[in-house]
């Protein structure tokens, strides 16, 4: 008793694959966002209404390390406050 061969079902497997994807994705968004830890620009502070006492400039080296988006647009000086 011979059955029919079995062959995979694109459509569904698309449709899962790109459901898993997108939950993957939002999974690691959210997970940087938990482990974000820190200020990034005096501006968050001022933006609370304390004042900013000091801020330690990124050295060119972490800047290239990096690759912020602000470094790539030729504003070289971010700092990161204390």
């Amino acid at each position: 008793n011979r059955s029919k061969p079995v062959k995979p079902k694109k459509a569904l497997i698309v449709v899962i694959a790109t459901m898993l994807g997108g939950m993957l994705a939002v999974a690691i968004v959210l997970v940087q966002k938990a482990m974000h830890k820190g200020i990034e620009d005096p501006s968050e502070i001022e933006a609370l209404g304390l004042p900013v006492y000091a801020s330690v400039p990124y050295s060119e080296y972490q800047v290239k390390l990096t690759g912020f988006a602000r470094a790539r647009k030729g504003k070289t000086q971010k700092a990161k406050s204390i």
